[in-house]
């Protein structure tokens, strides 16, 4: 069912209500992104009218709420609508904040001012390739700021809160009111059609060069965190909001160097190989049900990005047609030895994997060092250290000496003795 667009609604408010420092902003930025635009040939009402900023109401011009959103004066916004606000908190630890600014601008002033404020704490570092210095940030400012359009384009201006910019440590999460369209999920933010809550409102900034109407903005934040070795954003939907969760991390330099020797060398990387290649960073193997998960496509589509993966020398694929099973080629592995260790990072994947050593016992009675790194998918060093870990806590017996030694539950072997 199809909504009525809140921004195209007309206001009893005329000119005098917009910011003339914001309209020249505007003008600006059609000169930077567009030149050649026909917008600049127009008078400035009629360029306004051609965008949906004003409108005709009977015998007087007035704004629309797209046109206050963008250009509206502070007091004006304030009084008629104070939900187009952004809150941006600073946090010294996960609790508590030093730092907060309350920001109810007319649409571009909003983005710089947030943006001048996540900058402020926004480290770099420095990655060495050849003869050419490349600066990663904490977080990208194209990933963030198109995180924050999107947030400013497709939020419910009906519902009063704010957008939550939270900067911690460690992470941007930016909270925006109003859940997922209709049929769009984290699970198929990739793959769906384009839909926008507000379409004038994307239509002005589309046609002003701002953002991409065809929907690759989110596509471009995955590709962008990933290209520098980096997480994929996480995408998080409740009934009355959408968060959604940059990473800092550490960057993975092996991996990101690696991407931009490609790049030097003219192969480029596109998502879809960016994601497998990431994924089998952490995971020795990639099976195509996994695949069609993670790329968010159908079969046919998922069998022609790996083929084409194995093509490059990419990938090496393993097994029969039905179980078939895809692992970084060898030549792609030593570039990347650094990176696909697959060490357990976190104490919870520790957590996890001691979890599933004991469930395996249960069924099983006894495990193998080998055994342990099948069902885990990791190397012979870090199942010796969980099995290590297990004995020293007491759930597990030490083992005899050998490759094929077993380890027993503690528990079982009181109960039988």
């Amino acid at each position: 069912m199809e909504h009525a667009d809140f921004t195209d609604q007309t206001l009893d408010v005329g000119l005098e209500e917009l910011d003339s420092n914001e309209l020249v902003r505007l003008k600006n930025l059609i000169q930077k992104k567009d030149p050649g635009s026909f917008l600049l040939t127009l008078p400035e009402q009629e360029m306004l009218r051609a965008l949906g900023i004003l409108k005709q109401k009977q015998d007087s011009i007035r704004i629309s709420i797209a046109g206050l959103i963008l250009l509206g004066k502070e007091t004006t916004l304030h009084s008629i609508l104070p939900s187009a606000e952004v809150d941006y908190l600073h946090f010294r630890n996960e609790t508590e904040y030093d730092k907060r600014i309350d920001c109810a601008k007319p649409f571009f002033s909003l983005l710089e001012t947030i943006t001048k404020a996540i900058q402020e704490y926004n480290k770099t570092i420095t990655l060495k390739i050849g003869l050419f210095d490349y600066e990663i940030p904490d977080f990208p400012v194209e990933v963030y700021q198109e995180a924050l359009l999107n947030g400013l384009i497709h939020r419910d201006y009906s519902l009063l809160s704010p957008i939550y910019v939270r900067h911690y440590f460690d992470r941007l999460e930016i909270s925006t009111p109003g859940a997922f369209l209709s049929g769009v999920t984290s699970e198929n933010i990739l793959s769906h059609e384009p839909m926008a809550r507000n379409p004038l409102l994307n239509s002005i900034l589309h046609q002003i060069g701002l953002v991409e109407k065809a929907g690759i903005g989110v596509k471009r934040m995955f590709t962008t965190l990933l290209g520098l070795g980096k997480e994929p954003p996480h995408f998080e939907t409740k009934e009355q909001f959408v968060r959604v969760v940059i990473r800092d991390g550490n960057v993975d330099k092996p991996f990101a160097t690696f991407i931009a020797q490609c790049s030097k060398e003219g192969k480029e990387l596109g998502l879809t190989e960016l994601l497998v290649l990431s994924y089998l960073k952490r995971n020795r193997e990639l099976d195509i049900k996994t695949a069609e998960q993670l790329l968010q496509r159908p079969e046919y589509k998922v069998k022609e990005v790996l083929n084409s993966m194995i093509e490059w020398g990419i990938l090496e694929p393993f097994g029969q047609t039905r179980g078939m099973i895809y692992r970084l080629s060898k030549e792609i592995y030593t570039q990347l030895r650094k990176s696909v260790e697959y060490r357990l990072h976190r104490r919870a994947e520790v957590a996890y994997a001691e979890n599933l050593i004991m469930d395996f016992l249960k069924e099983n009675g006894y495990i193998t060092n080998e055994i342990c790194r099948t069902l885990l998918r990791i190397n012979r060093g870090q199942a010796r250290y969980l099995l290590s870990r297990l004995v020293k806590k007491g759930k597990l017996t030490e083992p005899a000496k050998g490759r094929n030694a077993r380890y027993f539950r503690r528990s079982s072997l009181s109960a039988n003795g």
